[in-house]
């Protein structure tokens, strides 16, 4: 299931969830590191780099996205 949590001109946050899973994505198209919102609160692990970041708001470099879990 998808679910949009935030949005503005230059990112986007969505959450997919199914089968007991639930992942959310925060992408950033802005050439500076943006902080991107709706995010579920607590301890996420980036997938992407093994980086744990704290919800609901994480900061999202520059032109990259975040794939984030409860760990």
């Amino acid at each position: 299931t998808y679910k949009r949590l935030s949005a503005d001109a230059d990112t986007l946050a969505y959450e997919m969830s199914g089968d007991g899973d639930t992942v959310s994505v925060a992408l950033n198209r802005s050439d500076s590191a943006k902080s991107v919102g709706g995010l579920p609160g607590g301890m996420l692990k980036d997938e992407l780099t093994g980086e744990m970041v704290t919800g609901p708001s994480v900061m999202v470099p520059a032109r990259s996205a975040r794939i984030l879990v409860a760990p």
